[in-house]
């Protein structure tokens, strides 16, 4: 009877012991996946802060020559050279290989360019002197090549939007 007793305790311990065991859910492939939300998480809340203490730079240099430069992406490359008594000027490139490059000479600059894709080109060369030069250029896809020589009163608030691939523009603006 001892001897019963002892193999159905053994018996019970063992079942216990077991089932215990399988009832385990823990899995390292979950804690990755845990710390990859949390590590999401952090990256979120820093750029969020960076945009905040973008738009409070902003406000606080409404009234002088600003030139904003957000690039994202590899070999992205811009070149500005403005005179103005007053500018703002925003420069987006989203993509690689997106070349941006301004000679402006005027009053006021109001200028945002937005380049989404791979392999832009925008050059913006005027110069002579005007009065106001404003443009919001959209490049969206790939290879969108816009050229604009030249400011005049036809051209003062240019928007341009290019959609697509491969499409080339020229505009010539000279009095």
């Amino acid at each position: 009877m001892k001897n019963l007793t002892k193999i159905l305790f053994v018996l019970v311990f063992s079942f216990f012991s077991i089932a215990t065991a399988f009832s385990q859910t823990y899995s390292k492939e979950n804690q990755n996946a845990i710390e990859n939300l949390q590590n999401k998480a952090v990256q979120l809340n820093y750029i969020s802060s960076q945009q905040s203490q973008i738009n409070a730079t902003r406000s606080t240099v409404a009234t002088a020559n600003n030139v904003f430069v957000q690039q994202v992406g590899n070999y992205n490359r811009i070149v500005s050279n403005t005179k103005s008594d007053r500018s703002d000027i925003n420069l987006f490139q989203n993509g690689n290989n997106n070349d941006i490059f301004l000679k402006i000479n005027a009053g006021t600059i109001n200028e945002k360019v937005v380049q989404n894709g791979n392999n832009h080109s925008f050059i913006d060369f005027s110069p002579l002197r005007s009065n106001v030069h404003e443009g919001q250029i959209l490049q969206t896809g790939n290879g969108q090549n816009l050229r604009w020589y030249g400011s005049n009163s036809l051209s003062e608030k240019l928007k341009v939007s290019m959609k697509g691939n491969g499409q080339t523009l020229t505009i010539r603006n000279f009095n």
